[in-house]
């Protein structure tokens, strides 16, 4: 009887979670790290399993290697590294008995951050099949949460440091413009208007 019973909630779970997918626009924030930048991703959520695929957002020309799925669909722990100290980490992959926690639809929310894999996602829209899901089964309404992305600029004032006595000013300047060293270019308009001017003078 109570086999029978679980059989019947899962399959009445899966049901009615059947091919709904919650579908949110998130960034990953990655520009505390070395050419780290905001990037951007869609990650879905299945309701018939409780499991979340991120996919990345591609763009035309991005400088990025065509790896659209950046974590496959599975069902996602909430705290990964929150297991067992005794568990043998080094050689045995963290399976659903040491997970108590998992992430659920419950967790996802417009305008929050969900570490996934011990990266930080902040949810900042989502399509209007989730709207209207959280609308209906929560009382929750959301709205995009307005997010840049790129990476993060920094403005460097460049400065000509000052002559420090070798060679000429015009050289020394030459060697601050070019990272291999060349002669200064020179003023051919001024060489032509001044061709054979001479300028005398007289002193005692």
């Amino acid at each position: 009887w109570y086999l029978r019973r679980v059989r019947e909630a899962v399959v009445s779970t899966q049901s009615t979670g059947d091919r709904q997918v919650l579908r949110f626009s998130a960034v990953w924030d990655d520009r505390n790290n070395m050419f780290g930048e905001m990037r951007p991703y869609t990650l879905h959520y299945y309701r018939v399993d409780d499991t979340i695929e991120v996919r990345e957002q591609r763009q035309p020309n991005d400088g990025h290697d065509p790896f659209p799925v950046l974590i496959g669909r599975k069902k996602v722990p909430k705290a990964r590294s929150n297991i067992p100290s005794n568990f043998p980490s080094a050689v045995m992959e963290i399976s659903e008995h040491e997970i108590t926690d998992w992430l659920t639809e419950k967790d996802l929310r417009v305008g929050e951050t969900v570490v996934i894999m011990d990266r930080p996602f902040f949810l900042y829209d989502c399509d209007s099949f989730t709207q209207s899901f959280y609308q209906q089964m929560y009382g929750l309404s959301f709205s995009r949460v307005p997010v840049e992305l790129g990476e993060r600029k920094v403005e460097v004032k460049r400065e000509i440091p000052p002559y420090n006595g070798f060679g000429s000013p015009q050289d020394s300047k030459q060697n601050c413009l070019s990272l291999i060293a060349q002669p200064p270019k020179k003023d051919v308009m001024k060489m032509l208007e001044n061709d054979l001017k001479i300028l005398r003078y007289a002193a005692v």
